[in-house]
């Protein structure tokens, strides 16, 4: 069983799904990631889109396949 829990900087101070997802990625590609996760989790806390779709844009900008 696996538990994923997001605290949205409540309990620590970045995005853990930002982070789990820049994890992922090789290191150079990390900060044009960075900036494209960034601003979608933006775009959400500035209620421009919900949160389900804030979630699918995220996840889509990474193969979670390999």
């Amino acid at each position: 069983m696996l538990f994923i829990f997001d605290f949205d900087s409540t309990i620590i101070t970045k995005e853990s799904l930002d982070e789990m997802l820049l994890f992922s990625v090789l290191e150079k590609q990390k900060e044009a990631l960075r900036k494209k996760i960034e601003a979608i989790t933006n775009l959400g806390m500035n209620g421009q889109i919900d949160l389900k779709e804030s979630i699918k844009m995220r996840l889509s900008l990474v193969d979670l396949k390999e």
